[in-house]
Formats: C-alpha cells, sequence, structure tokens
C-alpha cells in the first residue's frame, strides 16, 4: 500500500526516474495497485518530455506489499513502481519496462496494459 510522501520508480521512457506520492486520488488515504496518484518528480534524466518538480498523474502498476487476488494467490514485487498519465488517463511514455498487474483491467487502464510486455 502506498501513502503519502512514499518514493515510487517511474517504469514508462518519459524521462522521470524517481517520484514523490503527494496525493492518492480515491476516498481512501492509501493506495493499492491500479490507483491514480498525483505525483511530483524528484529525479528525471536530461532532455526528455518530464522535468523535475512538475507535478503528474500516474498510475500504480508494482507494489512492495502483497497483493491477494481472488483464487488465493499472493504476488510480491520488489519495488512500488507507476506509469506517467496525461489529463485523459493515457500514457505520456510509449514503453514500459517489466510487467504489469493484472488488476488494472478492472480499472479501466487497457492502454497501459497494452504497452507492458507482459501481465502477472
Amino acid at each position: 500500500m502506498i501513502n503519502v510522501q512514499t518514493k515510487l520508480d517511474i517504469v514508462d521512457n518519459s524521462g522521470g526516474i524517481l517520484a514523490q506520492c503527494i496525493r492518492i486520488l480515491r476516498k481512501r488515504h492509501l493506495a493499492n495497485v491500479g490507483d491514480l496518484l498525483i505525483i511530483s518528480i524528484k529525479n528525471a534524466r536530461p532532455n526528455k518530455k518530464v522535468k523535475k518538480g512538475v507535478l503528474y498523474r500516474s498510475v500504480l502498476v508494482r507494489q512492495n506489499r502483497n497483493i491477494q487476488r481472488k483464487n488465493g494467490i499472493y504476488i510480491k514485487f520488489k519495488r512500488n513502481s507507476t506509469v506517467l498519465l496525461n489529463q485523459k488517463n493515457n500514457p505520456i511514455g510509449n514503453r514500459i519496462r517489466g510487467p504489469v498487474c493484472q488488476e488494472l483491467r478492472k480499472k479501466k487502464l487497457m492502454k497501459v496494459i497494452s504497452l507492458a510486455p507482459t501481465v502477472f
């Protein structure tokens, strides 16, 4: 689960490396996989689409805490990871590194799933 001020890895090729969660866009104060976040870019590559210190929307695609599915399987990733989105909830980058969770299908984020190499 992600709380405010949690550091997140950015796993698309938009140019961001590290981000910090500013706000969670749901009623609860904790975020799970598939929830939308407002993040601030803390570290970015030079000459790319995103700049350091700018606020963006993002979706959480992997989390460090166990995710329980209805069939009894628990899934856990090593890092908390996110993908940057524009105002229409479309990804800013055009490539995603690593797998994304299957729970994004329930949130209707099919464009993020289509860019990922694997859906876990």
